[in-house]
């Protein structure tokens, strides 16, 4: 019995050994919260221009004219207003806190549904390697395309059938346009990136980011209108690295 005894308890110890140090590498997280905020001097000439009008809020997110669903006839070329409207900065929707490693290969699935009334996402932050899974809830044929700035950055995917689902690789990297060859109207504006993994967050919300292995990594604030801010940070093992961040015109449009 006791030779019983030492051998599991041998055993345990053996896999205590082993367990322990690989639980303690891929315990460390990255988390915080990030808000966006307008430029002092720029909202201060939105105020002074419509003193006679009543500042609306709106959901700039889902009213974006670059793309997004929304139509692009009325919307501003800057990062500051819709329809003459001042975008009220603490209810953007679509920030991305995007966190990145080397050692990343992609393969995140982000679902997508196109129903009659449009798409259902206006922006995405993904890798490459990772999934597109569009479901083309109408009655009709749509062909999607991943577009980029280059003259040779395009992929082409295969026509979608009504009530289809297609698994959409992506293969390009950079500043990216999801879109339909029967549909112009129809854009989701998409930023790409090798080894990324990201978190949709609303404007003063929270993100979060668990079960890391110690190591280097890259840290990007984005929102598309404004652009990005990028951090680097190196994590030990079970350690907990709180970064807070502002995107605002000022600090990101020198």
């Amino acid at each position: 019995m006791a030779r019983i005894i030492q051998f599991i308890t041998a055993v345990l110890i053996a896999l205590t050994g082993i367990s322990t140090p690989v639980a303690a590498q891929d315990n460390a997280r990255v988390y915080g919260t990030v808000e966006t905020k307008g430029h002092a001097e720029v909202l201060a000439k939105w105020s002074a221009s419509s003193k006679a009008t009543s500042t609306k809020k709106i959901d700039y997110a889902a009213k974006s004219g670059y793309g997004g669903g929304g139509g692009g006839s009325d919307s501003e070329g800057d990062a500051g207003s819709f329809d003459n409207v001042a975008i009220n900065y603490g209810e953007i929707a679509d920030i991305f806190v995007i966190l990145s490693n080397t050692t990343w290969q992609g393969g995140t699935v982000h679902e997508v549904e196109l129903s009659p009334y449009g798409l259902n996402v206006d922006v995405l932050a993904v890798a490459r390697g990772d999934i597109i899974r569009l479901h083309n809830k109408t009655g009709n044929a749509y062909t999607p395309y991943l577009a980029g700035t280059g003259d040779d950055d395009i992929q082409d995917f295969n026509t979608m059938e009504p009530g289809s689902v297609n698994d959409l690789v992506v293969e390009l990297t950079g500043d990216l346009e999801l879109g339909l060859d029967e549909d112009e109207e129809e854009i989701i504006i998409i930023a790409a990136g090798e080894g990324w993994k990201s978190s949709r967050v609303a404007s003063g919300g929270a993100y979060e980011f668990n079960n890391l292995a110690a190591g280097d990594y890259g840290l990007t604030f984005w929102y598309w209108r404004l652009g990005s801010l990028d951090r680097k940070l190196s994590l030990k093992p079970g350690q907990g690295a709180e970064i807070n961040e502002v995107l605002s015109v000022d600090r990101i449009i020198k």
